[in-house]
Parts: structure tokens; sequence; C-alpha cells
């Protein structure tokens, strides 16, 4: 099993060992040590049983009402174990916590594991893409709901109304 906690900025820098499969990988030990706002509220780690380092998500709050996930990794010994997709679960849980009702999230277009495995996990592509670097990139995003009802509208009850 995994324990998952919030990502210090103490342990940042450890997230440089776990290694991605993108194959022209820029993200050097500033990306990970970079303040951006709401990062250490949303960003998380993953430790193995063992307490060796399994996976990582690196998120932000792009705006109020938006968290923008940067990077999700799960070392290649941890893969197929559902570690991702608890990951992913836990991001979306405290982005609710801090009321954000969105998540958004750009993926590399070729990308197609990644991008089944957030359709999966309640993702959508919303139409965008960017490129930089030669790459080509698709821009997806899912609703957080609040799981509550905040109000409820029943437009033929007015008792009062006679």
């Amino acid at each position: 099993m995994f324990e998952i906690k919030s990502l210090t900025r103490e342990r940042a820098s450890d997230l440089v060992e776990v290694k991605s499969d993108i194959s022209d990988d820029r993200w050097t030990e500033s990306h990970f040590t970079a303040d951006l706002p709401g990062k250490w509220q949303l960003s998380l780690l993953a430790s193995s049983g063992d307490g060796a380092l399994a996976g990582y998500v690196v998120a932000s709050i792009a705006d109020p009402r938006r968290a923008h996930l940067h990077r999700i990794v799960v070392a290649s010994e941890h893969r197929g174990k559902g570690l991702g997709k608890q990951l992913l679960d836990r991001l979306k849980e405290e982005a609710r916590k801090h009321g954000l009702r969105q998540l958004s999230l750009k993926v590399a277009a070729d990308n197609n594991s990644a991008i089944k495995f957030y359709e999966r996990e309640g993702m959508a592509l919303d139409g965008g893409s960017s490129s930089e670097n030669g790459s080509r990139y698709e821009w997806m995003t899912a609703g957080l709901g609040s799981g509550r009802v905040v109000a409820c509208h029943q437009p033929n009850f007015l008792p009062w109304a006679g």
C-alpha cells in the first residue's frame, strides 16, 4: 500500500529521482521547488511501504475556481498498482477542500495511454491545444463538483402566496 501526503518544499528536490517517461523532459530541480499559488497545499508525495518515493503530483491553483495539474509521475516499479488513480483522486479531494471546482491539465497529444487514463478518471479533452518546443499538447478538464447540495429551487412551492 502507499502513503500519500502533502508535498513540502523540503522534499520537492527529491522528486527529481522519480523518472518520467517524457523523452524530452525539461523539468529540473528548480521546477519542483518553484513557488506557485497553492502549490504546497495541492501537491502530493506517495511513498511505498518501505518508505521509498513511489510517485507524486505537482499542482497549483490556476485561478479562484481551477486547479491545474502540472505533473503526475509514478515510479516504473509501482505502475499498474492503482497509484496514479489514488494520486489523482486525492488531488481532486484537496482541490475541493480549497473551494476549487475544476481541474485542468495539458498532455502530449501523442501520449494515448495518458489520455485514456485521464478520460477514465473523468477528464475530457476540451478542444484546446498548444505547441511548445516542437511538441503538441491537448488540454483536458474535469468538473470537481462540491459533493453537496448548495441550494434547491422549487418554483411551484409558494404556500404563502395563496
